[in-house]
């Protein structure tokens, strides 16, 4: 068996152009949609342009696997018969193995670079290790575009000072978006953050403030979401100082820095009474119950449940406080009239 880099390649198009070369067989009888290329006649929509990366046939077998157990495809045939769940199927799919094989591929290569540089597992090291990996990973990206200015800044809050850092590409901002780095509220820095922020900012109109929050478990909730607060009611305060007479303001952030935000933009609304026009919430924590049945229903090859709990137990100890919508805005009493979100 010929199992060049070239075959391999060649077999991974030949797959890719299943929905061209052989739809009557493979995909015969199925609705156009995701999974058959959104009934492009080509095949490059949906799963075969965002998900399949040609890795080979065990990639493209656990794939199959998956439609079988889901029934992701109503009327898919192989060689001529419809695919049905095992009773192994589930079980199976569920597992770290399986899941890693089928995952997209630009996660999957951020993992195995991951394992290759021996990054230690979330939880296995002490935080102050695991921030100096970050860190470290951070230094080893490719570095933001030019843009007009980066500015540090210092916000005061009364006992202690919160350090951010503007960005801007335009003379006069329109927007500011007050922008929370993600980290399980325990890592991350502003130095980590550069290279994304100033591809956010690039030719736009708006200014960017990235916020140093408070960090656990040095400072345990809701050091973090106070720190949110101050520097909301400082931004709104200081646009003239700014440069952004004005403007609107945004907020957002990525995973415990969405979760700010969406907590945020309800204090907003309730108690801060600064107007806040929408949220930029990128794959936010918006309930982190622990003991919820969906925390076992998938194990991801990353951010599992054992790793969610570490970053949960360092930022948020007392397990009274967890329901509070400050860490978990999703058990807010209302969520009407909160600005528009993009999630």
């Amino acid at each position: 068996m010929d199992v060049s880099g070239t075959a391999e390649a060649e077999w991974g198009e030949r797959v890719r152009k299943s929905g061209i070369d052989i739809r009557e067989e493979f995909l015969a009888g199925c609705t156009p949609g995701y999974y058959n290329g959104e009934g492009d006649k080509d095949a490059k929509g949906g799963f075969w342009e965002y998900e399949y990366s040609g890795g080979g046939p065990a990639e493209f077998f656990e794939i199959l696997q998956d439609w079988r157990s889901v029934s992701h495809l109503p009327g898919l045939l192989l060689d001529g018969e419809p695919l049905e769940p095992s009773s192994a199927d589930k079980d199976y799919l569920r597992s770290v193995e399986s899941i890693r094989a089928r995952i997209h591929y630009e996660t999957k290569a951020v993992l195995n670079q991951a394992d290759f540089m021996g990054v230690p597992k979330i939880g296995t090291v002490p935080v102050e290790a695991m921030r100096e990996v970050m860190a470290m990973g951070a230094m080893a990206r490719p570095t933001g575009p030019d843009i007009l200015s980066i500015n540090d800044i210092i916000i005061p809050a009364g006992t202690h000072d919160i350090p951010a850092r503007v960005y801007r590409d335009c003379e006069a901002p329109r927007n500011i978006l007050l922008y929370f780095h993600g980290g399980g509220w325990c890592v991350g820095s502003l130095p980590e953050y550069d290279a994304p922020l100033q591809r956010l900012v690039a030719g736009t109109d708006t200014m960017v403030i990235s916020v140093d929050y408070r960090m656990a478990p040095e400072h345990p909730f809701p050091a973090a979401i106070d720190d949110a607060v101050t520097a909301l009611k400082w931004t709104a305060e200081n646009r003239s100082v700014l440069g952004a007479d004005d403007a609107a303001i945004f907020v957002g952030g990525d995973s415990a820095g969405g979760n700010i935000s969406a907590a945020l933009s309800i204090l907003s609304r309730d108690s801060i009474h600064v107007p806040v026009v929408g949220q930029i919430l990128i794959y936010p924590s918006v309930d982190l119950d622990m003991d919820h049945e969906r925390m076992d229903a998938f194990v991801p090859p990353l951010l599992n449940k054992s790793e969610c709990e570490w970053f949960v137990d360092l930022y948020i100890p007392n397990k009274a406080d967890r329901s509070d919508p400050r860490f978990a805005p999703l058990r807010a009493a209302s969520h009407a009239d909160l600005p528009p979100a993009l999630i």
